[in-house]
C-alpha cells in the first residue's frame, strides 16, 4: 500500500468514526428535545453528518493552514494523516502532516506553527455560531455524579449573546465547534512538537522552548488530578518526547511578539477542560 493509499484509508476510517460519534450526538440532542430516535436509522445517519462533516472540515482546514505555509516557504511535506478516534464521543484523535526537511528559518517555523490554529478557527467560529443558533436552553436536574464539560470563552460569549443564561442542549454542529476549540487549545500548548511548541521555539529559541515543555508537562500532570482532558494530554506528552531538528537559520523572526500574542489569544479563547466532580447531595 502506497503512502497516499494509507492516507486515504485512514481518512475514510476517521470519517466513519466521526459519523458514529455524530450519530450518538444526534440521538442525545433529539432525546433532550423530547424526541426518541433509534441509533441505527438513516435519519440518525443524516443527523450525524452535521458533526462528522464539520469536524472533517475543521481538521482539514487546520492541516491545510500548515500545508499552504510549508509550500510558501519551500518546505517538503506529506498530505494529511487523519487519525480515527480513541474516544467514541469525539470520533478522532486529530490529524497531522509530516515535514521532510528542517525548517529553513525561525520565521518559517513560527508561521507554520500559527497557520494551522488560525485556519482551523476560520471554520470553528461559524460552526459555533450556527450550532448555537440551532441549540436550545433546557431544564436539567442536578445529578450526584457529574461530569462537567468546560465551556471555552468563545462558546460562552456566543451562547450568552444567542441563547442567554442557562444549561444548553448543544446541536451536533455546536459540539463540533466545541471539540474544535478543544483541539486548538491542545495544539497551542507550548510543548515540543505541538504547534505551541513550534511557536515558542521559533520566537525565543531552544532553551526557552525546553523549559516551557517541562513546565507544560508538569502542569498537565497537576491538572490531571481532576481533569480527564489533562490526564490524556499528560500521557500524550510523556510519549511524545523525542529529538527535534532546529531551523537552519537561527535569526529570530520579525514580529515574533505578534505571533506569540496571537497564539496566546487563541489559547485563551479555546481554554477548555472536563472536570470530574463527585458530589454527595
Amino acid at each position: 500500500m502506497t503512502p497516499s493509499h494509507r492516507r486515504a484509508a485512514f481518512a475514510a476510517l476517521t470519517f466513519l468514526t466521526l459519523l458514529y460519534a455524530g450519530m450518538f450526538h444526534w440521538v442525545l440532542y433529539e432525546y433532550i428535545r423530547g424526541v426518541r430516535v433509534p441509533l441505527w436509522a438513516w435519519s440518525t445517519v443524516a443527523g450525524g453528518l452535521w458533526y462528522a462533516g464539520s469536524m472533517a472540515a475543521i481538521l482539514g482546514a487546520h492541516e491545510a493552514g500548515h500545508a499552504v505555509t510549508c509550500w510558501r516557504h519551500g518546505i517538503p511535506f506529506t498530505g494529511p494523516y487523519f487519525l480515527p478516534g480513541i474516544f467514541p464521543l469525539i470520533g478522532t484523535s486529530g490529524a497531522f502532516i509530516r515535514v521532510h526537511s528542517p525548517y529553513p528559518t525561525r520565521t518559517a517555523l513560527i508561521r507554520v506553527g500559527i497557520a494551522g490554529p488560525v485556519a482551523g478557527m476560520v471554520v470553528i467560529v461559524p460552526c459555533v455560531v450556527v450550532g448555537l443558533w440551532w441549540s436550545s436552553i433546557v431544564d436539567m436536574q442536578a445529578s450526584s455524579n457529574v461530569v462537567r464539560f468546560g465551556r471555552p470563552w468563545l462558546m460562552t460569549a456566543f451562547s450568552s449573546w444567542i441563547l442567554g443564561p442557562g444549561p444548553v442542549s448543544l446541536h451536533p454542529l455546536a459540539i463540533a465547534g466545541w471539540v474544535g476549540c478543544l483541539f486548538t487549545m491542545l495544539n497551542l500548548i507550548p510543548f515540543r512538537q505541538f504547534d505551541g511548541g513550534h511557536i515558542v521555539r521559533a520566537a525565543f529559541g531552544p532553551k526557552v522552548a525546553l523549559v516551557c515543555s517541562w513546565v507544560s508537562m508538569l502542569g498537565a500532570f497537576v491538572l490531571a488530578v481532576r481533569s480527564v482532558t489533562w490526564a490524556a494530554i499528560a500521557i500524550i506528552m510523556a510519549l511524545d518526547w523525542h529529538r527535534i531538528d532546529e531551523p537552519l537559520d537561527t535569526a529570530p523572526p520579525r514580529f515574533r511578539w505578534g505571533y506569540v500574542l496571537a497564539a496566546a489569544a487563541l489559547f485563551g479563547m479555546c481554554w477548555n477542560q472536563i472536570d470530574l466532580r463527585w458530589n454527595r447531595t
